[in-house]
């Protein structure tokens, strides 16, 4: 990437490199995307989560000149999921590859997986499953056709509980069961991220 970054080139100005594959490739880019550009090389984390710094960044890795280590890897599919959640259909199967262990095809070593748990395990033990009662009210509502009762119910138990998985899930399952399949592929994404 470092070689994309050239100092006072004026913006949408051809610049050409190799990528990763020693294909040569030519880049123009925007006044923002060359900020975007020159906070991934100083690799601070205060790089904008939003869509526009995504699709940048996918630009980039379509192009062969993103590269990272593959908890980089596990952290950019979670957060590109979350921010372009409209197109995350395209990303699962990346996600699911860098967080599965060598054994079913992904890239962790059993050894990185304990690193991984030691590092993650009180974030994932803070979230508890929805309790049972409120998941049979969720299922009587449902059997009643109150569709909308049920869909309201499950959107404000994930939003008073953002960080807990089981509510976005339960807010997925519940959106995809009632018919409202694009809430709930959002909701689910929201799940794995």
């Amino acid at each position: 990437m470092l070689p994309l970054l050239r100092d006072n080139v004026p913006t949408h100005t051809a610049i050409g490199t190799f990528n990763l594959w020693h294909d040569k490739i030519t880049f123009t880019f925007t006044q923002q995307e060359q900020d975007y550009l020159r906070l991934l090389l100083c690799q601070k984390s205060d790089l904008p989560l939003d869509a526009d710094c995504y699709e940048f960044m996918e630009r980039l890795r379509i192009a062969g000149v993103l590269w990272g280590s593959v908890p980089a890897w596990q952290h950019y599919f979670q957060q590109l999921l979350q921010a372009c959640s409209s197109k995350s259909e395209r990303y699962l199967g990346a996600l699911i590859m860098y967080c599965s262990e060598t054994s079913v095809g992904g890239y962790i070593s059993p050894d990185s997986e304990k690193v991984k748990k030691s590092h993650h395990s009180k974030r994932v033990s803070d979230a508890r499953p929805v309790n049972k009662k409120v998941q049979q009210q969720f299922r009587d509502l449902i059997s009643i056709n109150d569709y909308a009762a049920v869909r309201s119910k499950a959107k404000a138990l994930a939003e008073e509980m953002p960080s807990n998985m089981y509510c976005w899930y339960l807010l997925g399952q519940t959106n995809l069961k009632t018919g409202a399949y694009d809430e709930g592929l959002a909701a689910l994404m929201k799940t794995l991220s």
